[in-house]
């Protein structure tokens, strides 16, 4: 799995797309071209390549609905 981290400004354009701060992109991996983003604590974005988010998803599908933990 990828890491990478950092704090930066972004903005959205006037159709409502995320413009993704180039010093961003340079630390994003080559073999990835498709990433999920989901919200963070406060008024934070985190970013997910696609490869880790589809192991985010396989471990939370596994949890019990009814189990409040």
């Amino acid at each position: 799995m990828s890491k990478f981290q950092g704090e930066y400004e972004s903005t959205v354009d006037s159709k409502n797309r995320f413009l993704m701060p180039a010093a961003v992109k340079k630390q994003l991996p080559e073999s990835e071209s498709s990433f999920t983003i989901s919200r963070g604590a406060g008024n934070c974005l985190t970013l997910y390549p696609k490869s880790t988010w589809d192991k985010i998803l396989n471990k939370i599908s596994g949890l019990n609905d009814l189990d409040p933990r």
